[in-house]
């Protein structure tokens, strides 16, 4: 079977309207001020764990606050560790200015 292109056109489509719909709550909350940048958010790891956690008690539920299925709350919060880990160089001097001890 030859590579279609259309397949990852496709692919992308559909997840960013997933990752859209789970980080709209985050978007707000950061609006309000109550939650800080999602580039130097600490709290993505406890996030995903808890978020794996909740795929197995509540099979097919969904965050409370965005309305996302758990595992696509899963994939967007090992997106942003992975986008951490990338630009940890760059977000140390963030991480240690707000007491995150990067």
């Amino acid at each position: 079977m030859a590579y279609d292109p259309s397949e990852q056109d496709e692919i992308e489509h559909e997840f960013l309207k997933l990752l859209r719909y789970a980080t709209k709550d985050g978007g707000k909350k950061r609006a309000a001020g109550t939650k800080v940048p999602w580039k130097i958010d600490p709290g993505h790891l406890e996030a995903f764990h808890r978020h794996v956690g909740r795929t197995y008690l509540d099979p097919g539920g969904r965050d409370p606050d965005s309305g996302a299925s758990h595992w696509v709350a899963v994939a967007w919060r090992a997106l942003a560790l992975a986008w951490q880990e990338d630009h940890k160089d760059e977000m140390r001097d963030e991480w240690r200015r707000l007491g995150y001890g990067a």
